[in-house]
């Protein structure tokens, strides 16, 4: 499918003036977008995320909407307009995660930035919960979930609620030797008894010593 040449605008761009839609085409799914990402910048008390409606933007045939639906979904992330107390953001964390695989460089990129986002973020106790559940139920995606995991609980004042956090390590550390999950492993092993005989495993031998 061929696509059009279309215009992303940053979020420095967006005007303070709704798009108008006037039909069903994949311009006025565009629009769709825009008019939200307007809303989240300049109203995020009036923002209603629609994420059955978003969900299929962010699958859409035409990449330019794909790409305009993930540009949505990171400002929502990056300026703080998604709860994670409910399911709906467990869809929303785990579409954004599945989409660095995408062969669309593109795309991917876009997915990744929002993950890099994600893992710059403070602590929080629902975030965390939904990362470790991603990270146990999707082992196609654990290397972004949990990464983003790892790099939020590392840098927080380790007030944590670590019952979650050591069940996904444990899960994702059972015989491999990844330097991000030794790493978390290493600097706050002394909170977490649970995970100190992993030490005694031989794969683990050989990583701590490059420590």
């Amino acid at each position: 499918m061929e696509e059009e040449v279309v215009n992303y605008r940053t979020f420095e761009e967006l005007p303070h003036q709704y798009e108008h839609i006037d039909g069903d085409g994949w311009r006025e799914k565009f629009k769709w977008i825009d008019n939200k990402r307007i809303m989240n910048k300049y109203e995020p008390q009036n923002l209603q995320l629609e994420w059955n409606i978003l969900k299929e933007q962010c699958n859409n045939l035409r990449s330019n909407v794909q790409k305009n639906a993930l540009l949505l979904v990171r400002e929502i992330i990056q300026y703080d307009h998604l709860q994670y107390d409910n399911l709906e953001s467990f869809s929303v964390l785990q579409l954004v995660f599945e989409k660095c695989n995408l062969e669309f460089k593109f795309l991917s990129q876009e997915a990744l930035k929002t993950v890099e986002i994600l893992s710059q973020k403070a602590y929080n106790r629902e975030l965390i919960q939904i990362l470790c559940q991603i990270t146990n139920k999707c082992p196609v995606i654990q290397c972004y979930s949990y990464t983003t995991l790892v790099k939020i609980v590392c840098n927080s004042n380790l007030d944590c609620d670590w019952e979650p956090i050591i069940q996904s390590t444990l899960l994702v550390y059972d015989g491999k030797s990844v330097e991000q999950e030794f790493r978390i492993y290493l600097r706050h092993r002394d909170y977490m008894p649970q995970l100190r005989g992993l030490s005694q495993k031989p794969s683990s031998r050989k990583v701590l010593k490059t420590f």
